[in-house]
């Protein structure tokens, strides 16, 4: 180095004979010496950087590293940017031209950590610094050195710890940051002494002895132990106090024993024991109930007082036994006796007969004097079927209905038998249908069946007339209908026409009555039957009497009378059992239980 320097300086001086000498300002240049890192492990390393704070200029510089033992430099510098700088281990800059006044980074160098580089604060800085300027005048210089210290860790990895109580046996720390490589406390973490009453208790136990003596409760010892020091206890006694709930007819009751312990930290002890339920005392209202007969199933209970909780009896209600007779039975079946007569208009006699044999006669031959009923039914409460109820009754017969019949059908003549409620409330009604009417002959009707209308006149008409056309004379007068223009049926009644020997005649009295307008009259046998109309008008000035052809068969005659010696009997007849029938209704006949 210092033969580079004579160099230099001999160049120097050859300048200085053909330039003029210049006067320059004494100032002088400040080198800082600064670390990557002020701690360092063993066998670790930092990097070194030398840098101009100030510089009042220089046309070489020249310096090499300080270091002391256990530190030593590794490699070559690394320049900065200001001036040429000569590579190796020492530092040698020079100017391309005249001074260099720039500030900054002079070089970089790395150190490294002997594995052996006792623990301690080591300064680096450098040494043997020469600078001189253009016209090799010395130029001072000053150096602030830096401080680095060789650690055993340099807690590069560190947390946040938080304050740890202390307790009967450790201390505890305050809240800081600790190394997580070496445990030592970075910052904060004071250690706070121990505290000789901060235990860490177990799980408490309880001894209860129930005292019958003296306390009638429970006296109770609670205890426990120091986890971290089973040397250290505490234990009290308390006497539990007592409360009740008493039980009633539909819920539990319950006594509740509690020990408190005032002394030391001990949880509250409690224990409970449940009372049976006592039938005795009632939680609900009183109740009036009403006696419960028995039955063939189930006891019966004497009137008395219920609980509206329990449903239990208070006073009364005395157990009634089962009674093997109380059926209760469900809905009935009707069974009806009919009591048919015939009358033989020959014989001129009366006798009973079956309802099989009743198809075999007339309607005019069969008398229905009366009906009895027996009524059978179930019991809904036990295994008891085909009870007899113990009565029947009698009902009266109402005229009968008929349907009657046609070509391909009997008509039939339903009785029905009506019972007296005064006598007999809740009877049911019975009825009787008997297909007893022969079913009618088929005939043909002729194509010039259709009729003509004809008018009445309300203020001076007479009766309407039609001739019905009929090979075997015989018209059923319930297959003559009337309707009005409407469709809408009109009643006719025995009293309202005649018929006689093939004439139809519709009555005066029994025109005047209908509403004005068009009507239609239909004669039909079987399936078969013709039409024809007429009018009722009002008013009008001249009666209107016509008579409308109609061409039809009918079936076999029903006659309407009958002989009327034969009559008279008859129903004298049915008079007379009627009354009987009467009398029979006043009366229950018992008839024997199951069937």
């Amino acid at each position: 180095m210092k033969k580079a320097l004579a160099v230099l300086l001999s160049v120097l001086m050859l300048v200085s004979l053909i330039a003029p000498t210049f006067a320059y300002a004494d100032n002088e240049m400040q080198l800082v010496v600064t670390v990557d890192k002020t701690s360092v492990t063993r066998g670790g390393s930092f990097t070194v950087t030398v840098s101009a704070s100030t510089n009042p200029g220089f046309n070489m510089f020249g310096a090499s590293l300080a270091l002391e033992t256990g530190m030593s430099q590794d490699g070559n510098l690394t320049y900065g940017a200001i001036g040429r700088g000569t590579p190796g281990k020492n530092a040698m800059i020079e100017a391309d031209s005249g001074d260099i006044t720039e500030t900054g980074v002079l070089f970089t160098a790395t150190v490294n950590v002997a594995d052996d580089a006792a623990y301690k604060d080591y300064t680096v800085t450098i040494d043997s610094v020469e600078v001189y300027d253009q016209f090799v005048n010395d130029v001072s210089s000053a150096v602030t050195p830096v401080t680095v210290s060789v650690v055993s860790c340099v807690h590069a990895n560190t947390e946040q710890v938080p304050a740890e109580a202390a307790t009967c046996v450790d201390p505890g720390h305050e809240a800081g940051t600790k190394c997580k490589d070496c445990d030592d406390w970075v910052e904060g973490g004071a250690e706070i002494p121990v505290d000789p009453t901060a235990h860490v208790w177990g799980e408490t136990t309880y001894d209860n002895v129930f005292d019958d003596v003296y306390y009638h409760t429970y006296v109770v010892t609670a205890s426990h132990t120091c986890t971290l020091n089973s040397e250290h206890t505490e234990q009290e006694t308390s006497k539990a106090s007592v409360s009740t709930v008493d039980p009633t007819c539909v819920a539990e009751g319950k006594t509740t024993y509690t020990a408190t312990f005032p002394t030391y930290s001990f949880a509250t002890w409690t224990q409970e024991e449940t009372l049976k339920k006592d039938p005795d005392n009632h939680a609900g209202e009183d109740v009036q109930v009403e006696k419960i007969p028995a039955t063939c199933v189930a006891p019966g209970y004497q009137a008395g007082i219920k609980c509206s909780a329990c449903g239990d009896y208070k006073s009364g209600g005395d157990l009634i036994p089962v009674d093997p007779t109380a059926h209760v039975y469900g809905d009935p079946t009707y069974i009806p006796n009919w009591y048919i007569y015939v009358y033989s208009v020959a014989e001129e006699t009366y006798k009973q007969i079956s309802i099989e044999e009743a198809a075999n006669y007339t309607p005019e031959e069969k008398i229905f004097s009366s009906v009895s009923t027996d009524v059978y039914a179930d019991c809904t409460l036990c295994d008891v079927t085909g009870a007899w109820i113990d009565f029947y009754y009698t009902g009266t017969i109402t005229p009968a209905t008929t349907t009657y019949p046609t070509t391909t059908a009997k008509g039939e003549t339903t009785y029905t038998a009506v019972f007296d409620e005064q006598y007999f409330p809740g009877a049911v009604n019975q009825t009787l249908t008997l297909a007893d009417i022969p079913m009618l002959e088929a005939a043909e009707v002729e194509e010039t069946a259709e009729g003509r209308t004809v008018s009445f006149n309300k203020a001076g008409g007479q009766a309407i007339n039609f001739t019905v056309k009929d090979p075997t004379g015989a018209l059923v007068r319930e297959s003559v209908v009337i309707t009005d223009k409407d469709g809408n049926r009109v009643a006719v009644s025995d009293e309202d026409y005649t018929y006689e020997n093939g004439a139809f005649t519709l009555k005066e009295s029994f025109l005047k009555n209908l509403e004005d307008g068009k009507y239609t009259i239909t004669f039909q046998v079987g399936d078969k039957g013709v039409n024809a109309s007429f009018d009722v008008e009002t008013p009008a000035t001249t009666p209107a009497t016509s008579e409308t052809a109609a061409n039809a068969n009918t079936g076999k005659k029903s006659p309407d009378g009958g002989d009327n010696v034969t009559s008279l009997i008859i129903w004298s007849f049915v008079a007379l059992v009627s009354v009987a029938g009467v009398v029979v209704t006043g009366k229950k006949i018992k008839k024997s239980s199951a069937k």
